[in-house]
């Protein structure tokens, strides 16, 4: 958590404009939207600002009304923030007068707030405004806060993966597949491939993360329909665990691929040694293909894993395959009751789901990475490609499914973070609603889908 948000009520359409812009700039901003007040909610609340760093505290006119004898949750919030010494970052929205503050009816922690330098918040100025306080934040050392990425590349390594974890990962591959194999197709094609793949008798094809052998099975399937084709000898990485059939993944890799074309290597920190040890343990010197199918999102530093992966190209030429998401790119009519909206919301909410906006820098890495030539696809994902109720499910499913066990998943790992619970809970009681609206053939929705292709052909030295 890098920031508590208190606020009155009345200004809670300002808290949560600040909250998704805050949230937009990768801080994690805690906001409590909930009525009912209880000991579970003071015992959370006390939770959730003793876990972050920074204390924003929203002033707006009637911030420091006339007191009574009931509890004031607003007040009782600054005192526990003072108490416990965070960063308190001040704003003022709308027409907060502090002048009409009686300062003298305030108690020594309350009224040490007339001391603070106010900062203005206004949709006028919002950019602005927003980057004023990011600038203020500091992280849990005292120092300016940075937005260091979360390393969710082990994720399903730590947590068991679900059905519907699984009805995620197939269905996002099925509702992709064509997107994926016209790429391939145009990569076939490419002047790129005739010059430097016709003379090669077999190719190693190498997949960052593996979750589903299907993945590999098709592509392998797809090329073989190509009069390009060339044979496919499959590498990666994937998790050393037992999947749902009760299955060991990485033995049933060992069956479907050869012993030891897969190993268990998916923390982006291990990736180096991970490679070493596939060239070793399988005597190849080089990938001539290297998918990275909705993997780069997770990881720390995108750039310097595909510098890494470039360099264990073919030197004679080798393709980078990427798949991303971006959810800016996502679009939904009609949303009369706001699931789609909230849904959307939910996307941004989750701490696990890594950079759902990479997508867009596809283009930008895989050139900064040192490739020559550089496809980026213009298909798109979208219900109205569909032809039945069915196939728009999938597209739910390929997008949203795995919220719902990741949420709880969150909520386990963190029993007092209220945010967590609450999607939780929304997903729970309102996927299938969700899922209705798929159903409905007038609906739209368009998936933030992006794939490309770079091909390397000058190695940089391992």
């Amino acid at each position: 958590m890098d920031v508590f948000i208190s606020y009155r009520r009345t200004a809670a359409v300002w808290a949560e404009s600040i909250r998704d812009r805050l949230t937009e700039k990768n801080v994690d901003a805690f906001l409590d939207t909930h009525e009912i007040k209880n000991d579970d909610f003071f015992e959370m609340i006390e939770w959730n600002i003793e876990e972050s760093p920074n204390f924003l505290l929203i002033l707006s006119p009637d911030s420091f009304r006339e007191q009574n004898d009931q509890v004031d949750y607003y007040r009782w919030e600054i005192e526990q923030a003072i108490k416990k010494g965070k960063n308190l970052i001040v704003i003022k929205v709308e027409d907060f007068d502090e002048s009409k503050v009686d300062w003298s009816k305030e108690n020594e922690y309350i009224s040490r707030l007339k001391t603070f330098n106010n900062n203005k918040y206004s949709t006028d100025t919002q950019k602005h405004d927003i980057e004023n306080i990011i600038s203020l934040m500091r992280d849990e050392n005292g120092y300016q806060w940075r937005y260091v990425p979360q390393d969710n590349s082990n994720w399903y390594a730590t947590h068991k993966i679900t059905e519907k974890d699984v009805l995620w990962m197939r269905k996002n591959f099925e509702v992709c597949k064509r997107m994926d194999n016209n790429l391939f197709k145009i990569m076939y094609d490419s002047d790129e491939w005739i010059d430097s793949f016709e003379d090669r008798d077999k190719l190693n094809y190498f997949t960052l993360d593996l979750y589903d052998k299907n993945t590999i099975l098709d592509k392998i399937k797809s090329s073989k329909e190509n009069d390009k084709y060339i044979p496919i000898e499959a590498y990666g990485f994937c998790h050393d665990m037992e999947n749902l059939e009760g299955k060991n993944t990485l033995l049933d890799c060992d069956e479907l691929f050869g012993k030891n074309h897969f190993i268990d290597c998916c923390k982006e920190s291990n990736y180096e040694e991970g490679l070493k040890k596939i060239f070793e343990l399988n005597n190849i010197q080089y990938f001539d293909i290297i998918e990275c199918t909705l993997v780069l999102k997770d990881c720390q530093n995108p750039n310097k894993v595909l510098s890494l992966l470039q360099s264990y190209l073919n030197p004679k030429g080798g393709f980078i395959f990427i798949r991303e998401l971006d959810d800016d790119l996502i679009a939904f009519y009609p949303d009369d009751n706001g699931y789609m909206s909230e849904m959307k919301k939910m996307l941004r909410k989750d701490p696990a789901a890594g950079n759902r906006f990479l997508g867009k820098e596809i283009y930008t890495r895989l050139q900064e990475s040192g490739a020559k030539e550089i496809y980026i696809s213009d298909e798109v994902v979208s219900t109205a490609n569909c032809i039945n109720a069915e196939e728009r499910i999938d597209i739910c499913n390929a997008y949203f499914s795995y919220l719902e066990p990741e949420f709880l998943a969150l909520t386990h790992d963190n029993p007092r973070n209220i945010r967590y619970k609450k999607c939780y809970e929304f997903i729970r009681d309102n996927y299938e609603s969700v899922l209705n609206l798929f159903r409905t053939s007038n609906f739209y929705f368009r998936a933030g889908y992006i794939c490309g292709y770079g091909f390397y052909k000058q190695r940089r030295r391992r």
